[in-house]
């Protein structure tokens, strides 16, 4: 029975895998990603609809290439392209494949059968991947413009955007050191802050609402329960010169932490 696939290339240090993704599973798609802290050893975070997914991918990839990511309901599949979203209809595998013989069969059990789609008079094949098998990659390549133009216009477009915090303020995404849990904040509460954070410096952590996630800029941390990333229209207040980001979702401060 025909069902929708992502068909998806993941590059990696040996070649290319081409994987189809179950299109039901998926609940999004992101370009943006935070790096984990290095203790924890690897390679970090999605950014969807305010939250954060941990990254995985295809399993035994050294040195995977990303540049968007699946959100799925517990966590973001690493992809380096999306080639299209299709209906289709896989040629499974034998039932009786036994893949428990051994380590070599059971990798077998990664996938559930084949896509075999025609794209410019040439077959390719997208194994249709079994999502239980992901890991966490410890280390990743982002893919890079190819085109100093290309790669202006992505610090443009970068810059454009903003994470929206505690749904109060904005500030420019290129600002953001990155976003992580509140557990890494130590308590030590004044008039006007909730703690610190040690991230190559002493942060000051500035509480919103009390959330489970830390924002982290240059000189200041924000902890809150709400963060998205919105663009729109740059507003500026004529009597204090403040500025404003104006989104379909409301207008927020712009907050300058460079």
């Amino acid at each position: 029975m025909s069902q929708e696939f992502y068909f998806c290339e993941v590059e990696h240090k040996n070649g290319v895998v081409r994987l189809a993704l179950d299109a039901s599973l998926v609940i999004g798609v992101s370009d943006v990603a935070f790096p984990a802290p290095k203790e924890i050893e690897v390679f970090g975070f999605a950014l969807h609809d305010g939250f954060l997914y941990p990254v995985v991918t295809h399993s035994g990839l050294d040195e995977p290439v990303f540049k968007y990511y699946l959100i799925l309901k517990e966590y973001a599949f690493g992809v380096t392209r999306i080639i299209e979203k299709a209906q289709a209809v896989p040629i499974p595998f034998s039932p009786d494949t036994p893949l428990d013989k051994d380590d070599q069969f059971r990798r077998l059990g990664e996938y559930s059968g084949v896509i075999v789609a025609l794209e410019d008079d040439t077959e390719q094949h997208y194994y249709v991947y079994n999502t239980y098998y992901v890991t966490l990659p410890k280390t990743a390549r982002v893919v890079k413009q190819d085109k100093k133009s290309e790669e202006k216009e992505h610090i443009r477009e970068l810059k454009s955007k903003y994470i929206i915090v505690g749904n109060t303020f904005a500030i420019s995404l290129s600002n953001v050191l990155n976003i992580l849990s509140a557990d890494v904040v130590t308590p030590f509460k004044t008039e006007e802050w909730d703690g610190f954070i040690d991230y190559n410096k002493i942060i000051p952590v500035k509480n919103i609402d009390a959330g489970k996630f830390v924002v982290i800029t240059q000189n200041v941390a924000y902890r809150t329960s709400k963060v998205a990333i919105s663009d729109g229209n740059i507003l500026t207040k004529e009597t204090s010169n403040e500025t404003y980001l104006e989104t379909p979702e409301g207008i927020y401060k712009i907050i300058d932490q460079s």
